[in-house]
């Protein structure tokens, strides 16, 4: 369990990766958009675990979506809207849309062929070869190199895709009425169950008055 409170003052010119590499920090919000995002995650800091969200049952991991198409149920001319989006799928569109992991298995499986190259090689004290990439990482003035995706990296990242079962999109309006019921639980003055109580009936509010 974590103290609810904890006198840290956390210098704002100081990134994460940094207070993460020096013990100073324990979790960070974690996006993988390709496949080399995940062997940054591990060059950056030794013994790195994804966890999940926190969820009734455990962690859960969500995906944000950056592109989204779809047809309306008044459109005029559906057959022709879907023969649109079709075309998005079929293996002759290599497409990448909004720069993020792509729709389909086989496009993401030539990131993974790509991320795997190895440019170099690094000994490590242990006497470990490691491929690196050919990128690097900067934290303040030390240069980190990041190491190629291994088959271990692709098959984690696999799981993490295949264990999606939220989806996260920020609404500023209910993030500020979160933001607002927050406080007293942190003040000490309301219980979490009180607070999840006024949050969800707030938030439920709020959209019912929307839609």
């Amino acid at each position: 369990m974590l103290p609810r409170t904890e006198d840290i003052h956390l210098p704002l010119d100081v990134s994460p990766y940094t207070r993460l590499r020096n013990g100073e920090q324990l979790l960070t919000h974690a996006v993988f958009f390709e496949p080399i995002c995940y062997a940054r995650y591990g060059s950056l800091i030794e013994d790195f675990v994804t966890v999940g969200l926190p969820s009734e049952a455990s962690g859960v991991h969500s995906a944000s979506l950056t592109s989204f198409m779809g047809i309306s149920a008044h459109s005029d001319h559906p057959e022709g809207a879907w023969q649109f989006i079709r075309r998005f799928l079929l293996p002759t569109a290599n497409v990448r849309l909004g720069g993020t992991l792509p729709v389909r298995i086989d496009l993401y499986e030539q990131l993974v062929e790509k991320d795997m190259e190895v440019s170099d090689t690094q000994i490590t004290p242990d006497g470990e070869e490691i491929g690196l990439s050919g990128e690097t990482f900067f934290i303040g003035d030390f240069q980190i190199p990041i190491r190629a995706v291994t088959e271990e990296d692709a098959d984690s990242l696999r799981g993490i895709v295949e264990s999606v079962t939220h989806i996260t999109r920020l609404d500023e309006d209910t993030r500020e009425i979160i933001m607002e019921e927050l406080q007293p639980f942190l003040a000490d003055s309301r219980t979490i169950e009180e607070t999840i109580r006024i949050m969800h009936s707030r938030v439920q509010t709020f959209l019912n008055e929307r839609n």
